[in-house]
C-alpha cells in the first residue's frame, strides 16, 4: 500500500510539473507578443481581447461545464477567483508603471510564499521551513533576472509607497486566487475555472477602459501579434489550471515563476535582448531553488 501511495504521489508530481512547464513556455511566448504589442494596444486592450477569446473558446468547447458552473454550488468561489485574479492583474500592471521593474517584480514574486500560507490554512497543505527559504530565494533571484544592465542607486530613490502597496496587493490577491483554483478545480473542471477568470477580466477591462475600438486602426502585423497573444494566453491559462488539479498550490505557483527567466531567455534568443552576468546568475539561482523545492 505505501508503494502505491508513493507511486500516486510521484505521478501527481509529474503531471503538475509537466503542465506547469507547458504554461511557463506558452506564457513566456505570450510575453514576447505583449512586448511587441505595447506600442499599438495598451495593456487594458490586451486584457480585453485575451479574455474575450478565452471566453469564446471555452464556451465553444465546454459549454456543458460552463453552464453547470453558472448554477452550481461553487459559483461564488469561482466568481471570487475571477475577482481576485483581476485585482492581481490590475495591481501588477499599476505597480509596473510607478515602480522600478526589478522592485515590482520582486514583490510580486513573493506570491508563492503567500500561497504557502493560504494553502496551509484553507487546504491543509503542509509548510516546511526549507520551502519558505526556497520561496524567498526565488523572489530574490527575480530582482537580478529583471534588473536592467545599467542601474544606479538613484534609480531606487523615492520609491512610491503606493506602488509597493499595489505590488503587495497584487501578490496577495494572486495567491488567494491560486488557492481558490486548487480548492475548486477538481469539482468543476479546468474549463469552468478559466471561463470565470476570463469573464470577470473581460467585464473589468470594459469598466475601466471601455471597448477598445482603436483596434481597427492598428497595422496588420500587430493584429497577428494580438491573435497570437490571445491564443497563447488562453492555452497557458488552461495548462496552469490543469496543473492545479494534480499539484499542491504552492509548488505550481513557485514553478510558474520560471516564466520570468524563460521570457528573458526567449527575448535574448529571438529579439536580440541582452542578458547581463547578474541576470544569468539570477536565472541559475532561480532554477536551482525551484529544483531543490521539487517534491518537498
Amino acid at each position: 500500500m505505501p508503494s502505491k501511495l508513493q507511486e500516486s504521489a510521484s505521478l501527481s508530481l509529474l503531471h503538475s510539473t509537466s503542465w506547469t512547464l507547458v504554461h511557463v513556455v506558452l506564457f513566456s511566448l505570450a510575453a514576447l507578443a505583449v512586448k511587441s504589442l505595447n506600442q499599438y494596444v495598451p495593456v487594458s486592450g490586451q486584457i480585453f481581447f485575451r479574455s474575450a477569446v478565452a471566453v469564446a473558446i471555452v464556451v465553444a468547447t465546454s459549454r456543458g461545464a460552463v453552464l453547470s458552473s453558472l448554477v452550481g454550488e461553487e459559483k461564488k468561489l469561482l466568481f471570487l477567483r475571477g475577482v481576485l485574479g483581476f485585482i492581481g492583474l490590475f495591481g501588477a500592471f499599476y505597480s509596473f508603471t510607478i515602480l522600478p521593474i526589478a522592485i515590482a517584480m520582486t514583490i510580486i514574486g513573493t506570491t508563492p510564499l503567500f500561497v504557502m500560507v493560504f494553502g496551509a490554512v484553507a487546504l491543509g497543505e503542509k509548510i516546511k521551513p526549507d520551502m519558505i527559504v526556497y520561496g524567498l530565494g526565488v523572489a530574490v533571484s527575480i530582482f537580478f533576472v529583471v534588473q536592467p544592465e545599467s542601474v544606479s542607486v538613484a534609480d531606487y530613490e523615492d520609491v512610491s509607497l503606493i506602488g509597493v502597496a499595489m505590488a503587495f496587493m497584487s501578490s496577495i490577491a494572486a495567491a488567494l486566487a491560486f488557492t481558490t483554483v486548487r480548492a475548486v478545480v477538481q469539482k468543476v473542471g479546468v474549463q469552468a475555472v478559466v471561463f470565470w477568470f476570463a469573464g470577470v477580466c473581460l467585464v473589468g477591462s470594459l469598466i475601466f477602459d471601455g471597448f477598445p475600438s482603436y483596434v481597427t486602426d492598428i497595422p496588420t502585423h500587430a493584429l497577428f501579434l494580438l491573435v497570437a497573444l490571445c491564443v497563447l494566453g488562453v492555452t497557458s491559462d488552461l495548462a496552469k489550471t490543469q496543473a492545479y488539479k494534480f499539484g499542491v498550490a504552492w509548488y505550481v505557483s513557485l514553478l510558474s515563476v520560471l516564466s520570468v527567466a524563460v521570457s528573458g531567455l526567449l527575448a535574448w534568443m529571438f529579439i536580440g535582448q541582452t542578458i547581463s552576468v547578474a541576470q544569468w546568475i539570477g536565472i541559475l539561482f532561480m532554477a536551482a531553488a525551484i529544483h531543490r523545492s521539487r517534491g518537498r
